[in-house]
Order: structure tokens, then sequence, then C-alpha cells
């Protein structure tokens, strides 16, 4: 990368911001500056200022970064999709669904048959990476106890008439179903699908 110009040190570059100190380049290689702390300043080489541009940029800036979370979506059999905020709204509103669920069903009801039929029909699938850890308050028979899952992969039914049945998650390989949530959560994730 080729510097749009010399390089100058941070006091002359306030200087000529301040309009104290307009430079002047000069044929020998430096810069000269004008006023009560005048002095010839070399300039970089251009090796030396690429090396300085990959030591501050490094390689690791130039790549973007993996999003924490995508969401996407079928509505009526056409794609849905959201943008980079909207995911983001969409998938703190989904975790917040997914934490107000206090029963979890059995594997008669979290199989992969279910998520397979789920991703066929109107549905909001979101992907965490990595895994984002939820813990909230559930059970599948007798008190609700506190637990924390590894959502990998959320699929949520969506209908502009009803709430969804279950809360499918995906944890290690394995499909789980949460349900038995709270009407809040679920409205302001219908409300919020609305407004897209």
């Amino acid at each position: 990368m080729t510097p749009p110009g010399p390089v100058l040190g941070l006091p002359l570059f306030l200087a000529i911001c301040a309009g104290l100190a307009p430079p002047a380049a000069s044929a020998g290689g430096s810069i000269d500056a004008v006023g009560p702390w005048t002095q010839r300043l070399p300039m970089p080489s251009r090796a030396a200022v690429a090396e300085e541009d990959v030591r501050l940029t490094g390689p690791t800036l130039a790549q973007a970064p993996a999003r924490p979370v995508a969401v996407t979506g079928l509505q009526d059999g056409r794609p849905v999709v959201f943008s980079p905020d909207a995911q983001e709204q969409i998938a703190g509103l989904a975790v917040e669904l997914l934490q107000s669920a206090d029963y979890e069903a059995g594997r008669t009801i979290a199989t992969e048959q279910r998520w397979s039929e789920a991703r066929h029909a109107s549905h909001l699938h979101l992907s965490f990476t990595p895994a984002r850890a939820v813990t909230f308050r559930f059970s599948t028979t007798g008190p609700a106890a506190q637990h924390q899952v590894e959502v990998a992969e959320m699929l949520i039914a969506i209908s502009p008439h009803a709430w969804p049945g279950y809360l499918l998650i995906r944890e290690r390989g394995r499909v789980r179903a949460f349900s038995k949530y709270r009407p809040r959560p679920a409205q302001a994730l219908q409300d919020a699908l609305r407004l897209r």
C-alpha cells in the first residue's frame, strides 16, 4: 500500500491542522516545517510504511468475522430475508421466548421427522455460532428446575394466526422440543415479524 503523501509527526501534523505550519515537500526526501520548531523531518521509505501497515492492520482485520447468529425463514413457500439488525432483534426475541418455556416434550415429539416437517412449513430458522448457552427453568415431569441448554439451531413455526406448538432446538446434534411458554414473548416475536 502506498501512502497518500508524506508521513508527518504528531506535533507537525497538529501545527498544520491549526494553520501554523504549512508543509512544503523538498526535493531531498524530507518535509520542511516553518515556525519556531523549524526542522527537516526524514520521510520513511515505502517499505517501512508498508511494514507498519501490516503490523497495524494484520491479516485478521481483512477477514469479516462470522456472525454469531443467522436468521432465515420461509413463509408460504417463499424465503424470507432479514437485515443483520433484524436478525439480532429476532434472535433476542426467540431466546426470550425459549427462556419462558417451562416444559420439555419427550423424545416422541422431539424427532428428526418433526424437525424436517417444520423446515418445509412456514418457519424461522436460527443458527448460533458458537452454540448459545441458554439457562431457564423447565421440566418434563414434576417441578421445573434450572437447566442450561446449548442451542446450536432453533426452529420456530410461524403463522399470522397462531403461535407455535413447540420450539425446536438442536443441541449437540439432538433435537429437543419445548412448550408452555408465556404469551408476552410469543406476541413480541410475532409483532416483530409483522413489521418486516
